[in-house]
Order: C-alpha cells, then sequence, then structure tokens
C-alpha cells in the first residue's frame, strides 16, 4: 500500500498544472469560482437521491434546476454537460453505491501493486495521473481517454507476478476481464457509435449550416433595407441571393438535425437543433422583415406558402422543442425558442408563460427576455407570468445598498409597477400581492424583502386618468398642474410601456398642457413644463407604436383581443404622435390637434400677430429640434415628409431670429437645441447624436439648410 501511495504521488505530478487550479489562492486567475458554483450544484442534484443516483448521463438534465441563478454572471455556461469532477458525477448517476463500488476496485488494485511487475508499475503510474486528473474533470467519460484507461488496466492486470494465485484464479480473472470487455465492446456499438454518427449530424445541421442560415438572412434583411431606402438594384440583387443561399442552408440544416435524431434519439442536441431549424426555416417561408417580403413581392419570388405548410413548419418546430422539454424541461434555451414559436403562431400568453419558465432558468439572458415580455404584454394584457415577469425583473433591479434619493427612486419603481400589474386583471391586488413578496423574499434579505413588501401592500390599483376625470387637478395652479400632468406621463413611460391598457384615451387629456400653457400667456417657464410633457409623450408615442406593430402582423392579427386593438387604436388617436402621423400616411409629423400640433399653430399664429417677439420662434425651434431628435433614438421610423417639415420649420425660425436679433441669435439657438441635448441624454444613438449635433452646427452657424 505504501508503495501505491508513492506511484500515487509521482503520477500526479504532471497534474500539478491542473490540480493547481484547486487552489483558493489562485481563484481570481484560476477556474475554481466556476467550478465551486458548479460542484455546490452538483451536490444539491446527488442530495435528491443520494444512495443510488439519479442515473446515467442525468446531471445535464437536473442540474439547471440546482444552479446558482447568478450562474451566468460568475462564467458558467447556460448548458453545462458534465460536473467537472469525475467523483462528483459518479455520485449524481449511481450515488453512493456507485462511489463505493469505484472505490472498491482501486482499493483491490492497490493491494495487488506489490505483485506488479516494471511494466505493471507504470501502468498503473498512468491510472493513478488519469484518477487525479478526474479530480478537475470529467474525462474519462470521453471514449477515447476511456479506452486508454482500459488498456492500462488491462496492462496493469497482466502483468501481476503473485505466486501465492494459481494459475486457475489468473485464467478465470482473465476470462472475466475478457468478458466484460466484450460486453464493453457490445455496448460501445450499440450507443457509441450511432452517437458519434448522431454528433457528427447535429454539428452539421446546427453549428455549420443553421449558422450560415441565420448569416444569410442577416445580410438578406439588411440589403433589403438599403433597397427598399434608396432603390439601389444592386442592394436588391444582393438580398436575394443572400435569400436563396439561407433556403438551402435551412434545408440542409433540417435535413442534418432530423437525421441526427433519427440516428441517435437520446441527444438532446438533436432535438433542439431540429426545433431550431425548423422555426428558422419557417422564418423564410413566411418573412417578418417588412423590406424582405417587399423585395421577394418585387422579384416574383414570393414563396407563397398555403395557410397548412405554414402550420406544419411551425408544428414541426415545436413538437421538436416538445420532446426535448419532455426529455429535459431545464435544458437551457428550449422556453426561450418556445417563445418564439408561440409568438410565429400568433399565441401571445403562451409565448410569456415559455419566457418566464426562461426568466427563472437561464440568467444570462433576462434582459432580453423582459424586451421580449414588455413587446408581448399588450397583447396579452391579462397574463399573469407576463406580468410576474415584469415585477419579478423589476425586482431583481434593486440595489439592497441604496438609500436616500436612489431608495426613494427604488420604492417608486417598484410602487408603480405593482400597481399596473394589479390594474391589469381582475381583482389583481387579491391574487397577484401574495406571489410578488414571495418573489421579493426570493431575491432579497429578509430586511430588505419586507421594506418592499410594506410597499407593495400599500400599492393602490393604478388609475392615471382619475383625477382628470374627477376634476381634482382643477383647483392646482399652473405650475402644480403641469407637474402633476408630467408625474402621469412619467408613469406611463417608465414602466407603463407594456401597460397601454391602462392609460386614458381622451384627446382633451394630452392636449391639456398646451391648453394651461395659453391660459398664462404662454411663460417661458411653463413652455419648459409643457417640453418635459412632450418628451415623455414621444416615448410613449414608440412604445404603443411597437405595440400596435405587432398587433397588425399577420402572426398576431387575427389571434389577440379586438377589444384591446380597439382601446390601443383610441390611444394613439388621442395621443396623435408621429408614428401615428406616419402609419396614417400623414405628411405632418404629428396628427392634427394633439400637443404638438397645437402648439406649432399656436405659435406660428403668434409670428404673424406679435412678429416682432423672437420668444415664438425660439419655443418652435425647440419644439420641432426635439421632435427630429426623436427619429434618431433607436430605429429610424419617420416619413421623409415629416423629417422635411421639421427641417424647414428649424431654419425658418433660425433665419427669423437671425434678422430680428443680429447679435444675440445664435446664443438662442444654441440654448435652444443645448436644452434638446439635455433632455434625450443616453437616448439617442451615437450615430443619431453626430447627425443632431451637424444638425446643430448648420443653424448656430447661419449656414444655408443642408439635408439631414
Amino acid at each position: 500500500m505504501a508503495a501505491g501511495a508513492l506511484i500515487l504521488g509521482f503520477a500526479a505530478l504532471p497534474m500539478a498544472s491542473r490540480l493547481s487550479e484547486l487552489d483558493p489562492q489562485a481563484e481570481d486567475q484560476g477556474t475554481l469560482q466556476v467550478r465551486k458554483l458548479i460542484w455546490s450544484g452538483a451536490l444539491a442534484v446527488f442530495l435528491d437521491s443520494p444512495v443510488t443516483g439519479n442515473g446515467p448521463g442525468s446531471f445535464q438534465i437536473l442540474y439547471p434546476a440546482h444552479r446558482n441563478p447568478d450562474y451566468s454572471i460568475l462564467g458558467v455556461s447556460h448548458n453545462t454537460l458534465h460536473a467537472h469532477c469525475e467523483y462528483l458525477e459518479i455520485l449524481v448517476d449511481l450515488g453512493v453505491t456507485g462511489l463505493l463500488l469505484w472505490g472498491a476496485v482501486i482499493f483491490f488494485a492497490l493491494k495487488r501493486l506489490k505483485f506488479a511487475s516494471p511494466l505493471s508499475a507504470g501502468a498503473f503510474a498512468g491510472l493513478a495521473a488519469m484518477l487525479a486528473e478526474g479530480l478537475v474533470s470529467v474525462h474519462l467519460r470521453w471514449p477515447p481517454t476511456a479506452w486508454l484507461f482500459a488498456f492500462l488496466a488491462a496492462v496493469f492486470l497482466s502483468g501481476e507476478n503473485d505466486p501465492e494465485r494459481p494459475g486457475r484464479i489468473r485464467f478465470l480473472w482473465a476470462a472475466a476481464l475478457i468478458a466484460s470487455g466484450v460486453f464493453l465492446a457490445l455496448g460501445f456499438m450499440n450507443h457509441y457509435l450511432p452517437s458519434m454518427r448522431a454528433s457528427r449530424l447535429i454539428f452539421t445541421g446546427k453549428d455549420i449550416y443553421l449558422n450560415r442560415t441565420e448569416s444569410a438572412m442577416q445580410a438578406a434583411y439588411n440589403a433589403a433595407g438599403q433597397w427598399q431606402n434608396t432603390g439601389n438594384p444592386g442592394a436588391l440583387e444582393a438580398s436575394l441571393e443572400a435569400w436563396s443561399n439561407a433556403v438551402v442552408f435551412a434545408d440542409s440544416a433540417v435535413n442534418c438535425s432530423r437525421l441526427g435524431t433519427e440516428t441517435y434519439p437520446p441527444d438532446l442536441g438533436g432535438w433542439y437543433a431540429l426545433g431550431s431549424a425548423h422555426l428558422t426555416r419557417y422564418m423564410l417561408m413566411e418573412p417578418p422583415v417588412t423590406a424582405m417580403r417587399a423585395a421577394l413581392e418585387h422579384s416574383g419570388m414570393d414563396p407563397g406558402y398555403t395557410p397548412g405548410e405554414l402550420s406544419a413548419e411551425l408544428a414541426s418546430g415545436m413538437d421538436a422543442y416538445g420532446t426535448l422539454v419532455t426529455m429535459a424541461p431545464n435544458y437551457a434555451e428550449v422556453h426561450n425558442n418556445l417563445a418564439l414559436g408561440y409568438s410565429n403562431m400568433g399565441l401571445p400568453g403562451e409565448a410569456l408563460e415559455s419566457l418566464y419558465r426562461a426568466y427563472l432558468l437561464h440568467g444570462h439572458r433576462r434582459n432580453d427576455y423582459y424586451d421580449q415580455a414588455t413587446s408581448l404584454l399588450p397583447l396579452a394584457p391579462g397574463s399573469v407570468p407576463g406580468l410576474t415577469l415584469v415585477f419579478h425583473h423589476r425586482v431583481r433591479g434593486i440595489d439592497p445598498s441604496a438609500s436616500g434619493v436612489r431608495l426613494d427612486v427604488q420604492t417608486g419603481e417598484i410602487e408603480r409597477t405593482a400597481s399596473f400589474c394589479f390594474a391589469s386583471i381582475p381583482g389583481g391586488k387579491d391574487s397577484l400581492s401574495a406571489p410578488f413578496i414571495d418573489i421579493l423574499r426570493s431575491e432579497l434579505s429578509a430586511d430588505i424583502a419586507e421594506l418592499y413588501s410594506k410597499v407593495v401592500e400599500e400599492a393602490p390599483v393604478a388609475n392615471i386618468a382619475g383625477p382628470w376625470e374627477s376634476g381634482e387637478t382643477g383647483s392646482l395652479s399652473p405650475r402644480e398642474m403641469l407637474q402633476t400632468i408630467n408625474g402621469q406621463h412619467v408613469l406611463m413611460a417608465f414602466p407603463g410601456g407594456c401597460f397601454p391598457g391602462q392609460f386614458p384615451v381622451d384627446s382633451a387629456y394630452y392636449v391639456h398642457p398646451s391648453v394651461v400653457l395659453m391660459e398664462n400667456g404662454m411663460e417661458a417657464d411653463l413652455f419648459q413644463g409643457v417640453m418635459d410633457i412632450y418628451l415623455l409623450q414621444l416615448l410613449i408615442d414608440r412604445d404603443i407604436d411597437g405595440s400596435y406593430t405587432l398587433f397588425m402582423s399577420r402572426r398576431f392579427r387575427d389571434n389577440v383581443s379586438g377589444e384591446a386593438l380597439e382601446r390601443l387604436n383610441a390611444l394613439r388617436d388621442a395621443l396623435g404622435g408621429s408614428r401615428t402621423a406616419l402609419r396614417n400616411e400623414v405628411a405632418m409629423p404629428w396628427m392634427s390637434g394633439s400637443l404638438p400640433g397645437v402648439l406649432s399653430d399656436t405659435l406660428q399664429a403668434l409670428q404673424l400677430s406679435d412678429s416682432l417677439n423672437p420668444l415664438w420662434h425660439e419655443m418652435e425651434l425647440e419644439l420641432c429640434f426635439l421632435a427630429v431628435s426623436s427619429y434618431w433614438w433607436d430605429q429610424q421610423i419617420f416619413a421623409s415628409s415629416q423629417n422635411q417639415y421639421l427641417l424647414e420649420r428649424l431654419f425658418a425660425c433660425r433665419d427669423a431670429l437671425m434678422a430680428m436679433n443680429p447679435d444675440f441669435w445664435q446664443s438662442r439657438v444654441t440654448s435652444s437645441t443645448e436644452r434638446v441635448f439635455s433632455r434625450i441624454a443616453n437616448m439617442v444613438t451615437p450615430p443619431g447624436e453626430r447627425i443632431l449635433k451637424e444638425l446643430q452646427n448648420d443653424l448656430v452657424s447661419g449656414s444655408a439648410r443642408a439635408s439631414h
């Protein structure tokens, strides 16, 4: 035994660099932090069935339910295949029973080491090194390493020189080893070879053809968008060529993935690849991008699939994911892809349910899941999983160390989110308060959770228009009135973007800030308050336009609530924003009778009746500069006529200020545009900011109008 220990010690020397990863002092440099996270989850899986384990290959399936929710922040993959420790994985698969049997084999091998020949001792040293490596990996589960281990074991046992053991017993041991080898070989032929063939097919389908499909689709979208904006025939040709390539790649991805699942059905990755391939091919059959559809129709290449064919393709993808969920309910990413499938089927409620499941399981993409949920929730405003996801995400954004103003801000965010959720379903406060408080307790320390639990318990059911409809605001001063309306608009913009069903649909409500301004002599200070409200209306207009676009898409148009769509249209008409004007094919950058429309008409009338007052030109310049800035916040959604009108008014106001105030016009233009930049800080894209800065420079420098 002493000799065996000595050999083990020397054999571990070549593994020193690997074993150094377990040094706590080198945690920042090595992988101990990641392994500790995986090992803690593996122990939790083992404790579920400690005696006999959970069965071979169960780690990948069971681990996601036991891992630290912050695993992605700490560097762990969302799809962890193994425990990164052979002995932990044995415990997970076979329990204490399996580990004891494994240990017994090693124990008896050590006992026979004293009879080993030099060749056998060398073979045992190799085995010892591989056993040491098993502390930080599961390399014995890879066939080449496993066969090497078996070969070294055979050399070790065949070189044994025990004079006390008769030849007949040696023969029996040899026969037993040969029989075991034959048994293992049969298992190898039955499982390993099919799994290797399947892995090759799946890799080809997913990592080669599916990746090529997605790259070609993106290239086609970009080229189609360029063609739509410029009419460039070269861009049209490029988009069609990329699209044709994508179709070929997608067919190959589906075929390879299907063959992979048929070759070796237990491979989880095969079902994931097959579902993804079908959903991607569906997007080629039913292009989701308007510019791409237009390019195909223009060229006579419209796919023209029947509703039945489209449904069959979607169903094939969903069936593949369904098989995967049955085999591994917590498999990474499958629930997000199920949400995509349900969205393509026009089922927002089911999509939100899958998204929340993904949100709970896969921390590395929670922001993405939240963004998807907020876009879908207006289509299914009563979805409890969707409402819960939105609240849960707000809770995860809480800073437990916050104090003072920051604490007040966080408290307000939690209260507002809870209020909107309560208002979204009948009896919402009664049914949602308890699960919301459970989320707080699961995510926060006891004292912090108790603080916010009281906030949830005391949060009212949202009723933004209540004070307006009841006339409670009538006694307020002009500034107080604007502050109240501003606060209500803040509720609608943050976090109300996914709760348009709770917004007022009375156009007089949205126009009222201009009424307050006009009734009080168009005071400059009040005008700034109105501009703050207009900024929020631009944000609300952007959010509800996103909901409207989804409502009107072919996938949702016939599957969502007509009542929800009717209310959304009433809200769009009441707000009368830039994107509503665009969808209604109105050339102006706003609807007539909207807040900016009334302000623009009033200021232009004052410019005629009070032509020597530069304030009216300065105010309109600021209004138009804020409006044009919104075209560059994220997506550039505007009509050329809208942009041209705003540019014409900007330069007309600038020219009027130049004529009236030759010495001070530049400071007036600079002040107006800088106030806009201050309002939109962190909202405009970098390219958009450069364009707006160029526009500002042209205005301030006195240059003639240029195209922007």
